[in-house]
């Protein structure tokens, strides 16, 4: 199944990382839980273990800005003498997952396979957006809003972080928090404006 590195994290994103630094991952289902991978004995998240992602970051020389205002952000410069203007940067809900996309799109591009069992699995377990008052959260434990409701002269109106793919988050605050535009009377087909912090 193609994805764009942009979207993926969890078990999608770490098995990506260990493609692309050639460890031969295979998946690992838990029963009532996501998938994890491994590399022989080993459980392989440097999507989540700084242990298993800073080599790869100190390696390529990854720049690292976890209080970005929009959300943790990470760069990589291939050729910073002979074309500094040509860069990546990636945005992620924490800076290892900024960190690990960058890595995964400046060595294969954007759009990458991912085996569709492991893709249907994540989806099937990954966290469901929360909302508190007139914010959404991309999970429970996040500090950030990835959505928020504004009033102006004119009402109400849907804004969406920049930097997030607009429609695949309208998607899911319609789909996981069915109530929440409904209250501010706010059409599902509304396409979202962007906001920064």
């Amino acid at each position: 199944m193609k994805i764009n590195v942009e979207d993926a994290s969890g078990a999608v994103l770490d098995w990506l990382v260990a493609k692309v630094e050639n460890l031969n991952p295979c998946e690992f289902y838990v029963d009532g839980g996501g998938p994890e991978i491994l590399i022989g004995t080993l459980f392989y998240s440097p999507s989540t273990k700084p242990e298993q992602a800073q080599p790869i970051i100190d390696r390529k020389g990854i720049e690292l800005y976890p209080d970005d205002a929009v959300m943790p952000k990470a760069t990589y410069t291939p050729d910073p003498v002979g074309n500094p203007h040509y860069w990546f940067r990636r945005y992620g809900d924490t800076i290892l997952i900024a960190a690990m996309r960058c890595h995964v799109a400046s060595e294969i591009g954007e759009s990458v396979d991912v085996p569709d069992r492991l893709v249907r699995a994540q989806k099937k377990t990954s966290s469901k957006y929360v909302r508190r008052g007139s914010e959404i959260f991309p999970s429970a434990r996040s500090k950030k809003p990835i959505a928020k409701i504004f009033t102006g002269d004119e009402g109400h109106s849907l804004r969406i972080l920049q930097g997030c793919p607009r429609m695949e988050v309208l998607q899911r605050i319609i789909d996981e928090c069915p109530g929440f535009l409904k209250e501010y009377n706010i059409p599902e087909n509304q396409y979202p404006k962007l906001f920064s912090v």
